[in-house]
């Protein structure tokens, strides 16, 4: 099935923005300054270098493969399909569990406006989660432009917010600059890491992306530049304003910002708009998990009925509905086990860190140019440089592809000595 081709520049550029920025900009800051204090702005300083080779050839391996497989669908085809299946299946795993962050992201920022008890915060960030399949269902021919207007005036906003507090910062809140020593900066760059997820999501939509080599040029050196300068900012803004007392009590980033610049009913204000901007976030990665799962199903591995699409809405909705169980059945997990978030973010990042390895292990077998070549290279030391950062995590992940693929190899094998159609109809004497 040919898949409707009606996303432009504009909604591209919004996707982009929307599915980088959201958590990263609100509430990762201020988790990676209780981690590391001011010395943090180090992590995303070094974090930002990375992010325009790792952009560039996302959006290269879009154009090379654009269909709803996404950055799978390129190692599928230019490395071995059973290994692109396999992470696939991985990267699907890591999306629906990095989801619910970015709901209860939107939940703490809810929080922080209304006080009511924390134990609900986890049905709220499902709440939140249940608000993007919704507008998710509605598709990318009308949800695409609704979204694409709200995320220019909410990186307006965000602008205005930085314009407004940072002149108020001083290095006196930035002091004493690295409290917790020098190794607190690696551990604040793989909570950092986390932020820059999501170049790969818009892989994804690349088969519903109008003339996939011109757009993705055309688009990507804004939205590095535009992603980097909020991370920057806003990070920097955040230590500098916010005394450490107060970092240490609750990671969100704008109410605080706002409400030491201008006053306690702007910082109302800004925790609305973190909410808008956290459930744009999390309508892109709903996006990208439910474009996932409708692949999969296309390619056999899971039901055939998640691999329908509604041709009227442009998008597919038994997904989707899948996708709402799912979060369901997560939310439960955080209520009774009491997940912590800092082991879901890490459990994410290892997945995406050997998804990004393979990935850009590919990029160097196909990419031909000298440019194209060196941006992988940049971008297989950085991930690989993060690898001692996430420990154990790493080979979990290794362990859950591992498991994956030999699974696959079984399914195929058993396939394979399976009686075709033919061969199983009785034979006439």
């Amino acid at each position: 099935m040919q898949l409707q081709r009606h996303i432009g520049s504009r909604e591209l550029l919004a996707f982009y923005i929307s599915s980088v920025v959201g958590a990263g900009v609100l509430i990762i800051p201020g988790i990676a300054a209780q981690i590391a204090g001011p010395a943090s702005v180090v992590a995303w300083g070094l974090l930002a270098l990375i992010t325009a080779p790792v952009a560039v050839c996302f959006a290269k391996m879009a154009m090379l493969a654009p269909e709803s497989g996404g950055v799978p669908a390129f190692i599928e085809k230019s490395l071995h399909p059973r290994l692109g299946k396999t992470l696939s299946l991985l990267l699907t795993l890591s999306i629906v569990v990095s989801d619910p962050i970015m709901g209860l992201a939107a939940a703490h920022y809810l929080h922080s406006l209304l006080h009511f008890d924390r134990q609900w915060i986890p049905l709220v960030g499902y709440i939140f989660l249940l608000a993007a399949l919704g507008f998710n269902a509605m598709g990318m021919k009308i949800g695409g432009k609704i979204q694409s207007a709200a995320v220019f005036i909410l990186v307006a906003g965000l602008i205005a917010v930085v314009a407004i507090a940072l002149p108020q910062g001083s290095a006196h809140t930035m002091t004493p600059f690295m409290p917790q020593g020098f190794g607190s900066i690696g551990s604040a760059m793989v909570v950092c890491f986390f932020a820059f997820l999501g170049w790969e999501n818009v892989s994804s939509i690349a088969g519903e992306v109008r003339d996939p080599e011109r757009t993705f040029r055309r688009v990507i050196p804004w939205a590095v530049l535009i992603v980097s300068g909020l991370y920057g900012l806003i990070a920097l803004t955040y230590v500098s304003v916010v005394p450490a007392s107060e970092r240490a009590t609750a990671p969100t980033v704008l109410t605080p910002i706002l409400r030491i610049a201008v006053g306690e009913q702007a910082a109302a204000v800004g925790s609305v708009v973190a909410i808008v901007l956290l459930l744009l976030a999390v309508n892109s990665w709903v996006m990208g998990a439910s474009r996932q799962i409708f692949s999969l199903a296309r390619k056999g591995l899971l039901p055939s009925a998640l691999g329908r699409w509604s041709a009227p809405q442009g998008a597919p909705r038994n997904a989707l509905a899948v996708l709402a169980v799912i979060y369901g059945v997560f939310t439960l997990c955080l209520t009774f086990f009491h997940i912590p978030e800092e082991g879901l973010i890490q459990f994410a990042n290892a997945n995406f860190i050997v998804i990004y390895l393979f990935a850009f292990g590919a990029a160097l077998k196909v990419f031909r140019s000298a440019r194209m070549r060196a941006c992988a290279w940049v971008a297989i030391l950085a991930s690989a440089a993060l690898v001692p950062l996430l420990g154990t995590m790493v080979l979990v992940s290794l362990g859950i592809a591992a498991v994956l693929f030999i699974g696959l190899a079984w399914r195929e094998s058993h396939l394979a000595r399976r009686p075709s159609s033919a061969d199983a109809l009785p034979r006439l004497r």
